[in-house]
């Protein structure tokens, strides 16, 4: 992707392209949840100021949806007793398995667009290759 007018810290904004095409590996590979990408993704939006993405738009959906269920570092700060919940757990399976393959589309797409033509490139596994 190109950089955009608004940019004036290139260092900061590839660092912040480099962040969503990490993030989106991470899901796609199978490193990081559903919803804890998706929370991930809401926020990175913001800072490259592309909330209106159709991609980032159903990452923004699943973190509304989801902002009741405790995922990722999140669970230590809960009692164990709310986390053993069966319920608690069926819902996350359950909703992120609803959301699986917009999430796993949204993130391909996204490792597309901001994986900038010769400066980052992502291998055939879907892993990030960042020049030296």
């Amino acid at each position: 992707m190109d950089r955009p007018a608004w940019v004036t810290n290139e260092a900061e904004w590839l660092s912040d392209c480099k962040a969503i095409v990490h993030s989106a590996c991470d899901l796609m590979e199978g490193r990081r949840g559903i919803i804890e990408s998706a929370r991930v993704m809401q926020r990175l939006a913001r800072k490259v100021r592309d909330e209106r993405d159709a991609n980032f738009i159903v990452f923004g959906g699943i973190a509304s949806e989801s902002d009741d269920l405790p995922v990722g570092e999140e669970r230590r700060n809960w009692a164990a007793s709310a986390l053993e919940r069966e319920d608690a757990k069926i819902k996350i399976v359950a909703f992120e398995e609803q959301c699986r393959e917009a999430a796993l589309r949204s993130a391909k797409h996204l490792v597309d667009k901001y994986s900038p033509s010769g400066r980052l490139r992502v291998s055939t596994s879907g892993s990030p290759l960042f020049p030296k």
